[in-house]
């Protein structure tokens, strides 16, 4: 992006030094003050841009190291290359140095544009969330010291030296992290669905009936809501096995039905002692 500032700033430069030898070489007197006012316009414009640049520079003269944002720096190299000024007699414009200059073009190559807040952050530096659980383990035991908290942190899998525990408590202590606020959760209550005529609603469980009140075995029983009997019966391997493909029910007259009701709710509702009984009888 610096390169195509750069360009578009020369080729608008060459323009406008042509359009001034133009005017200059105007015959006439009026021809000679057009020109003589279109050179004072434009030194004009140029003396006016960097009494700007200078008085922001002078506006933040109370900080220790007083800087150009980013803008201006972008608008420092278009004013060079524009009016075709050397890069030496950059301090006489700006009152920056030639070095400073050539490290923003360093830096706009890699696309940071010489901003020191677009800089990665040294891998070095202890992560703030760190020197934030260092203070909190200090407040909550204020005669540990640092070897005890780095051993703490150790306890954790946080691997901290005991001299950056203690750099970090000369420190001031880093600012806490807003509490979040606690997220509502809404209540639902569980879906109820009426059984306006057989074959509506069913609940799907299993049970355990006891063949020939010896064997124990476990069945997939069916329940129509609105009718409350049994409607399939299906034989289990064990509690916790699944159930097989739909077959022919034992005993002639339960049977497993292919097709299913409108609303099936599986689990909502466990079968009755009689509605155990009738399906113990059935497979009997």
């Amino acid at each position: 992006m610096v390169k195509s500032v750069v360009l578009s700033a020369r080729w608008a430069g060459q323009r406008r030094t042509l359009c001034l030898r133009q005017a200059a070489a105007g015959v006439g007197e009026v021809a000679q003050l057009r020109a003589e006012v279109a050179a004072l316009r434009d030194e004009n414009h140029r003396l006016q841009f960097e009494n700007g640049m200078l008085r922001s520079r002078l506006d933040k003269a109370h900080a220790r190291k007083p800087h150009y944002t980013p803008i201006q720096r972008l608008q420092i190299l278009w004013h060079l290359a524009y009016y075709g000024i050397p890069r030496k007699r950059v301090k006489e414009h700006f009152g920056i140095s030639i070095s400073t200059l050539y490290r923003w073009l360093h830096a706009a190559e890699r696309g940071e544009m010489g901003d020191k807040g677009s800089k990665q952050k040294s891998p070095r530096k202890t992560p703030a969330e760190i020197a934030r659980l260092i203070w909190d383990i200090f407040e909550a035991n204020p005669h540990f010291g640092r070897y005890r908290i780095a051993m703490t942190l150790w306890a954790l899998r946080v691997f901290v030296a005991a001299s950056t525990v203690r750099n970090i408590l000369l420190r001031p202590a880093p600012p806490k992290a807003p509490a979040t606020a606690a997220v509502k959760v809404a209540t639902t209550k569980p879906r109820q669905i009426v059984a306006r005529y057989p074959n509506h609603v069913w609940s799907v469980d299993r049970t355990r009936v006891w063949r020939w009140r010896i064997w124990p075995t476990w069945v997939l029983v069916g329940i129509d809501h609105y009718s409350r009997l049994v409607t399939t019966t299906c034989p289990l391997e064990g509690p916790n096995a699944a159930c097989p493909e739909p077959v022919e029910g034992v005993g002639s007259r339960l049977r497993w039905n292919r097709h299913l009701p409108a609303a099936a709710r599986p689990g909502t509702s466990s079968p009755t002692r009689s509605q155990c009984s009738q399906v113990a009888h059935s497979l009997n």
